[in-house]
This record gives structure tokens, C-alpha cells and sequence, in this order.
């Protein structure tokens, strides 16, 4: 249940952090949490020699254009988040400095295909952490 992925009547796409297809358990860079206030998270951890992917497969219900947010929990000044579209399209955001609690990071705008389309995280070293809820595909009108 925490990794189903939810399509809203408007087209907006919802993919728990927990939902990614790799890594599937726990390794150097990357927690897989409960969270406080209900539900599960992923931690990408400080330590760990290199970074690591967070791989998502996701159904667009349609082509076009999307908003990519996501409700992250950072301790440190503002940082990257690098997320690669279907192995072509590179995407820089910068994560929020949320002072230990849930934010959600400015609208990036990115392309999808109708059906299936892959979507990677990784995040620049050093970073001190961050924790990730979930992110959220919003179709731009």
C-alpha cells in the first residue's frame, strides 16, 4: 500500500518514495523509513562512497508537459537534486532548506511520453542528507 502510485482525476501523478523499482531494500546511500506522521520514506544518506540511483517507473495518462515537485525533509542549505527523464532529458532542482521538516520543492517543468516513462534521482555530494515523502507529477494546463 505505501508504494501504490495514484493518478487524480486532473492528470496529477503521486509516487511515494518508497515506490522505486531500485534499489528494492536498504544499502549504504539509501533508508528505506517509516515515517512520523504515517506512511513510509526514503533517506538518502551523507555517508556511503558514491552516489546512488533512485529509479521510478511511471504511467502518464497522457504526452505533455508536468510540474515535478516533491515533499523533502532537508537539514542543510540548499542543495541539487538530479533527476534524469527516460535516459535522455537531465533536470536540476534545488532542494529546500526545510529545517528538519516536510517542504515541498519549487515546480520544475518536464516533458513526459503517454505510458510508460523512467524517471532517476541521485543528489550531489556533500550533501548532509535529505528525506523524501513522495513527488508529484501536476500536468500544466
Amino acid at each position: 500500500e505505501d508504494k501504490k502510485i495514484v493518478v487524480a482525476e486532473d492528470g496529477t501523478i503521486t509516487v511515494p518514495a518508497v515506490a522505486c523499482t531500485s534499489p528494492k531494500n536498504n544499502t549504504d546511500k539509501v533508508a528505506f523509513l517509516k515515517s512520523w506522521d504515517g506512511g513510509m520514506q526514503i533517506h538518502y544518506q551523507r555517508l556511503g562512497n558514491r552516489p546512488e540511483l533512485l529509479k521510478y517507473t511511471v504511467e502518464a495518462p497522457a504526452a505533455g508537459k508536468y510540474e515535478l515537485t516533491m515533499d523533502v525533509c532537508t537539514v542543510s542549505k540548499k542543495y541539487a537534486v538530479i533527476a534524469r527523464l527516460n535516459r535522455r532529458t537531465l533536470v536540476t532542482a534545488m532542494l529546500p532548506y526545510s529545517k528538519g521538516t516536510w517542504e515541498r520543492t519549487e515546480p520544475e517543468i518536464i516533458e513526459l511520453r503517454e505510458g510508460r516513462n523512467t524517471i532517476m534521482l541521485t543528489f550531489r555530494a556533500p550533501n548532509r542528507g535529505v528525506s523524501i515523502k513522495q513527488f508529484q507529477l501536476k500536468p500544466v494546463k
